[in-house]
């Protein structure tokens, strides 16, 4: 999102019993990046949080209000920022494959 002409991108998670860690990266001016890219870096924060933990909880829940991003997760455009969603669906089924193989 965007504040006082910076533009940054932030995740959350929430654990029952446990304080809400947070993420943010600021990516610089809203002229330099799109609302893609920042909800794109929010993705990519997201998954620091889910590789991290080492007590997951299945299912997980990954939210993201931005229907382009959403869209480009399914289907494969060359646009400027899909290198970031090519890199959220790679760490995602790298986490997979971790757990498939704990089991």
């Amino acid at each position: 999102s965007g504040y006082k002409d910076k533009i940054g991108a932030a995740a959350i998670l929430f654990r029952t019993g446990c304080h809400p860690r947070k993420l943010l990266f600021n990516l610089g001016t809203k002229e330099e990046h799109t609302v893609y890219e920042v909800e794109a870096v929010g993705l990519r924060l997201a998954t620091e949080f889910i590789t991290t933990e080492d007590d997951l909880v299945f299912p997980i829940s990954v939210f993201v209000h931005n229907q382009a991003v959403i869209q480009s997760s399914e289907n494969f455009y060359l646009k400027p920022g899909t290198y970031l969603i090519d890199c959220f669906c790679n760490r995602i089924n790298c986490l997979a494959v971790k757990v498939i193989l704990k089991r």
